[in-house]
């Protein structure tokens, strides 16, 4: 079975009218240079489109398993948007995306809810306010039985009538899992951030970040995420940045996800994938055909030869190499 890849995503987000089914007509965002923006997570890659006078969130899936992980969610019709959650619509459109011509693969597209991100939009708004908005959610979210399992400023959106919407449920789950030691570091990101002070402050960092940009040196440039910036350079090479742009992990690979718990999954100019730590050291060789780092466990899945196996957070095999799929949550 042929596999899709990130250059795959890439080259359909350039030519949505050729490469997908029912979003034919969607558009998606572009940066200053008129380039598509997109970002990197453990396990999706994400671009905002806009289709039928509407903003989607359109999740590639990193591996298969990307896919089979939220399948149980997706599939409750609790998940639905609807009227009396907060919650935003959130599915699974089936074989969507064509890829190397007889190919297809499923992806994810949520609902965006007309907004900013906590993350900016916690400068335009008193603490007191976020704090009643953000308590509010956390009651409702308790009362439906919805964990997100990933909660941060960035995976929540403020409307424009000040209620707090999360995004990303691609952890969440029914009645499994919570989010409350999620909610206290959100207030207290909050009580840091809130007001106009703070704001002059950012829009410092903001315009070094825009210059940096606008410079040409980057075609691609991350958020933080665990105090390190993903990038690629002019010639299509991943690295990552610290939060004062300076270089950490040169620009060698074709594709990176963004650091989560001191892990990124890397991918070299062969499509071979493996893991590697903050400071650059090869963790897993990269050497397999898919990789998968899967946070809940600090473990890594790789693909190789249509055969399985499992590593823990330092490298060394859990579970060899077998012909069944390995369950995520198998540490042991």
């Amino acid at each position: 079975m042929a596999l899709p890849i990130l250059r795959h995503f890439s080259e359909a987000l350039q030519s949505p009218g050729q490469s997908f089914v029912t979003l034919a007509e969607c558009r998606p965002a572009r940066n200053q240079t008129g380039e598509v923006v997109m970002s990197r997570s453990s396990r999706f890659a994400e671009a905002t489109v806009r289709w039928q006078g509407a903003d989607y969130l359109l999740c590639f899936p990193l591996s298969p398993s990307s896919i089979e992980s939220i399948e149980s969610f997706a599939a409750n019709p609790a998940s639905d948007r609807s009227e009396n959650t907060p919650l935003t619509e959130y599915k699974i459109l089936r074989n969507e995306m064509r890829f190397d011509g007889a190919h297809s693969c499923d992806v994810v597209l949520q609902r965006l809810p007309q907004g900013k991100p906590l993350t900016q939009a916690v400068y335009d708004y008193s603490g007191d306010t976020l704090i009643a908005a953000l308590d509010a959610l956390e009651t409702e979210l308790s009362r439906i039985g919805f964990a997100h399992n990933n909660l941060k400023p960035e995976n929540l959106i403020v409307t424009s009538y000040g209620q707090i919407v999360p995004i990303r449920y691609h952890f969440a789950a029914w009645g499994r899992g919570t989010d409350a030691e999620a909610f206290e570091l959100i207030r207290d990101f909050i009580h840091a951030h809130a007001g106009s002070e703070a704001l002059e402050q950012a829009q410092v960092l903001q315009d070094v970040t825009f210059a940096a940009y606008d410079t040409g040196a980057f075609k691609e440039l991350g958020q933080i995420r665990d105090q390190l910036r993903f990038f690629m350079n002019r010639e299509g090479r991943c690295g990552f940045l610290d939060i004062d742009y300076n270089e950490v992990i040169p620009p060698v690979y074709s594709s990176a996800s963004d650091f989560c718990e001191g892990r990124a999954v890397v991918e070299n100019f062969q499509q071979k994938s493996g893991v590697i730590d903050k400071q650059g050291n090869v963790i897993i060789p990269v050497e397999y055909d898919m990789a998968e780092f899967i946070p809940e466990t600090g473990c890594t899945r790789v693909k190789n030869n249509d055969m399985w196996a499992l590593f823990d957070y330092d490298g060394r095999v859990v579970r060899d190499f077998q012909p069944e799929y390995i369950n995520e949550n198998t540490n042991e």
